[in-house]
């Protein structure tokens, strides 16, 4: 007879607003220096281009507060749970590159050049009550090689971090659906 069997009680069972707020906050403070020591003098005998140098540092605040309502803090709405998460990220790094030409218009190689690069990064994270401090290392080196104006080789070596975000250090507890077997 085209009439549904659920019920309004039903309906409002499984239906219903979910609501969250929050804010986030990214400063972030840094300079860095770059100076081509060609101009004073600094180059290897078999070029005439200079030793590049570059050295910086940089301080990052990122903040975050999530505050999710009753239905989504406790799984209400499809079973997803949605905890609150409030935390701060502090970051301060250095970082240096230099880039050295060794060889420039030679028969051989119209180019032979070294690069090289460190960045170190101190975090210092507070979140849900929790402190996470961590440092990390990042750093490269490569050589290119050009025997002509055609073409150029490069073989690199490289380590780079990821570090996790406020999310990710302090919403461990909000990942899936609740156990439904239990």
């Amino acid at each position: 007879d085209g009439q549904s069997l659920v019920t309004q009680e039903a309906l409002d069972f499984i239906q219903g607003v979910g609501i969250s707020s929050g804010s986030t906050i990214q400063s972030v403070f840094g300079g860095d220096i770059q100076v081509n020591l060609g101009e004073y003098g600094v180059s290897l005998p078999w070029t005439d281009a200079g030793v590049g140098l570059l050295v910086g540092a940089e301080y990052r605040t990122d903040e975050l507060d999530f505050r999710p309502d009753q239905a989504l803090r406790t799984g209400g709405l499809g079973g997803a749970l949605q905890p609150p998460v409030s935390g701060e990220v502090d970051v301060s790094e250095v970082f240096a590159e230099v880039e050295v030409p060794i060889i420039t218009d030679a028969p051989f190689a119209d180019e032979l050049t070294f690069r090289g690069q460190y960045r170190y990064s101190q975090y210092e994270a507070f979140g849900n009550d929790i402190g996470n401090d961590f440092n990390t290392d990042a750093y490269g080196a490569s050589l290119s090689w050009a025997p002509s104006s055609d073409v150029k080789l490069r073989v690199q070596y490289q380590r780079a971090v990821r570090a996790p975000n406020i999310i990710e250090l302090y919403d461990g507890l909000a990942n899936g659906l609740p156990n439904l077997t239990s």
